[in-house]
């Protein structure tokens, strides 16, 4: 199974780093110091590298992984994210998704990252499939299903099929 890691920071992407199935060992899809191999659709100026972090502050942008490491499509992986925000901050991590010039991403699936922000899916949910709604206390979450389903489906249409 592939790993996957990168430390970001107030970061919505579409990509991570992978373990070889060789090795074992993590390969970092992140240098530190540049965002080679990455590749921002609309706003591009969103995203920079800041003291060895991918930051991402500005008008709504993804950030794809576009790299050379499994030519960029990954399956049966693990991702390991280091995610800082500031209040009111929201944003995501998609995976399984393909490079698109606008817009939110047509394919692929997202992990929210939102504490403090007023949309409702808290941080932990996988946005429209399985949302975290509420916090009951510390530690505690209530989980609810975003939409009754028999397979796979995309969030935002509905429609049954494959994402991945």
């Amino acid at each position: 199974m592939r790993q996957i890691r990168i430390a970001v920071l107030l970061l919505l992407l579409c990509g991570c780093s992978g373990q070889s199935e060789v090795s074992g060992e993590w390969i970092s899809l992140f240098d530190g110091e540049s965002l080679e191999g990455w590749t921002a659709s609309e706003n591009r100026e969103t995203f920079r590298v800041e003291d060895g972090l991918i930051v991402a502050h500005g008008p709504r942008s993804h950030l794809y992984y576009t790299g050379p490491v499994a030519d960029h499509d990954f399956k049966n992986f693990e991702l390991e994210v280091e995610v800082l925000t500031t209040p009111g901050s929201n944003s995501g991590i998609y995976f399984h998704t393909e490079f698109q010039d606008e817009g939110w991403p047509a394919r692929g699936y997202e992990a929210q990252v939102n504490n403090s922000h007023t949309d409702p899916r808290l941080t932990g949910s996988l946005y429209g499939i399985e949302d975290v709604l509420e916090k009951k206390g510390p530690g505690q979450r209530v989980v609810r299903p975003a939409y009754q389903r028999e397979g796979p489906a995309h969030p935002h249409s509905g429609e049954p099929g494959n994402r991945g």
